[in-house]
C-alpha cells in the first residue's frame, strides 16, 4: 500500500466526516423520567465518570433519530455521539446503560437481528441496541 494510504475511514477521509457529526438533543427526543431509572439520581455515574443517565439519553437520542426499526451499535455512543477518545474504555459502562434501558422495556438489544432476552454477563460477542416500536411511535405523536 502506498504511504499516506489509510485502510479505514478516519478523519482524513471526507466522504467519512458525515458520519462524525455530533447528535444534537432537541425538544422532540426520547426523554428519561426525572428521577431516572430505577431511581437513580442524576449524578450517579458508572467508572468512567459518565452520568447513567446521560449514557441512556444518549442512546435513547441517538435512536430515535434512526427511525422506526433501526439500530446502532454501542459503540457509536462514545465515538460518534459524545467523540470521546479511547472510547473503547467506555463500552462497558455504555453496555450498562443499554442493558438498565432493556430492562426498563425502551429499548432491545440484538445480536444477529434477533431480541436478546439473558442477563448482561451471558451475552458475548457484538450486540446491536434497537428502540421498542411502541415507544418510538409515541415518541413520533409528540
Amino acid at each position: 500500500m502506498p504511504p499516506g494510504k489509510r485502510l479505514h475511514n478516519g478523519p482524513s477521509n471526507p466522504k467519512a466526516s458525515k458520519f462524525r457529526k455530533p447528535i444534537e438533543a432537541t425538544s422532540d427526543t426520547c426523554s428519561l423520567p426525572e428521577e431516572g431509572l430505577r431511581g437513580q439520581k442524576e449524578t450517579s455515574t458508572y467508572r468512567t465518570g459518565i452520568s447513567i443517565q446521560s449514557l441512556q439519553q444518549q442512546i435513547l437520542t441517538l435512536l430515535r433519530n434512526r427511525g422506526t426499526g433501526k439500530t446502532c451499535c454501542p459503540s457509536e455512543i462514545p465515538r460518534l455521539v459524545l467523540q470521546l477518545p479511547d472510547w473503547r474504555q467506555y463500552m462497558p459502562d455504555v453496555r450498562a446503560a443499554a442493558f438498565a434501558l432493556r430492562g426498563a422495556g425502551l429499548i432491545e438489544i440484538t445480536q444477529r437481528g434477533h431480541a436478546v432476552t439473558v442477563e448482561p454477563e451471558e451475552v458475548t460477542g457484538p450486540i446491536r441496541l434497537r428502540l421498542v416500536e411502541q415507544i418510538q411511535s409515541e415518541t413520533m405523536v409528540s
